[in-house]
Formats: structure tokens, sequence, C-alpha cells
């Protein structure tokens, strides 16, 4: 089994960083001497260097912090919508509980 198509550019960074992994453990496993690819290895290898240390910068970016409570906030106004909705179901104005059985299948649905 081979690789058929690969187009690098539509890899994201992890996934071409992944993918970089593994060539080098395969060329490490093989050995660059025995593939007759030391210098192009050396080349590679201190891009691959480059290319982690980027990787690690990226996965420390500051806006990871407000993302994470931007998607806290999303959830628990989420949670406050749904069980709501949930009350409104056992409402005792048939129009709230009707209005509340449709909504719940939008809720469902996402």
């Amino acid at each position: 089994m081979g690789i058929e198509n690969l187009h690098l550019v539509h890899l994201t960074n992890n996934a071409h960083f992944q993918l970089q992994t593994q060539l080098g453990n395969l060329i490490v496993e093989t050995g660059a001497a025995a593939l007759n690819i030391e210098p192009l290895y050396n080349t590679w290898h201190t891009n691959f260097r480059q290319e982690d240390t980027a990787i690690k910068k990226i996965l420390k970016s500051p806006l990871t912090e407000s993302m994470k409570a931007a998607d806290h906030r999303r959830d628990v106004s989420y949670r406050a919508i749904a069980e709501t909705n949930r009350a409104a179901l056992n409402h005792f104005w048939a129009e709230a509980r009707t209005a509340a059985t449709r909504l719940q299948i939008v809720l469902d649905t996402y």
C-alpha cells in the first residue's frame, strides 16, 4: 500500500508536522547513510526542528485562554437556554408548551 495522492498544501500544520515526524522516524530507523540521503537529511532535519519550534509557539498562542473562556461562556449560555426550554415543556400555559416543543426540535438538532 502506498500514498496515491498527497498535496502537502492541503494539510493542517499539525497534520503536516505529524507526517514529517513519521518520515523522520522511518529515516532514522533505516539510516540516512543506508538510504544515501545524508546531505538532504541534514537539511531536512534542520527545517524539521524549526517547524517543531514554530508549532510549539502556535500552540501557546495568547488567544488560547480567551478562546477557552468564550467557549465556556457559550456552553453555559446554551445549557441555560436548553434547561429553561426543558422546564417550559411542562409550563401551565399551552402556548408556552407548544413554543417549547417547537424550540426543542431545534435544540435536539444541534
